[in-house]
This record gives C-alpha cells, structure tokens and sequence, in this order.
C-alpha cells in the first residue's frame, strides 16, 4: 500500500470519529438542557410553595392571638 493512501485512510478515520464525537456531544448538551429546565421548573416550584408555607407560619402567630383575645372577651362576658 501507499504511503499516501494509508494517511487518507487515517485522516477519513479521524474525521468520522469527529463527527460522531460531535454528534454525541450535541445529544449530551440537549439533555444537560432539557435536565436544567426540569430542576429550574422544580426549585421554582419549591420556592413558591415555602414562600407560602413561611406566610403561613407568619399568619399563624396572629390567628392564635386573635384567637386568644376572642376567648378572653368571651370570658369576660360571661363573667358579667
């Protein structure tokens, strides 16, 4: 065999591996992408609901003292 033809033979190798390694790499990202917009859909999803689980507990302590100043006009009724 030539000298020549075995180095086209090495170079259309390499260029095929190339290709397939950019194919590959193409996928990867693709799924990189869509795994980041799964997890960003997730913790946007998390954040709103400990932002309403946080004003919940902030509401809480005024339901209890509401709560409290209720019984204790009722009570203050009744001992009337």
């Amino acid at each position: 065999m030539d000298l020549q033809l075995i180095l086209q033979i090495v170079l259309l190798l390499l260029a095929l591996n190339l290709l397939i390694v950019g194919v590959y790499v193409v996928i990867v990202i693709r799924d990189v992408r869509g795994m980041l917009k799964t997890a960003n859909r997730f913790f946007d999803e998390s954040h709103k609901a400990i932002k309403d689980f946080s004003g919940s507990l902030v509401s809480l302590p005024l339901i209890i003292k509401t709560g409290l100043e209720i019984y204790r006009n009722f009570s203050n009724v009744k001992k009337k």
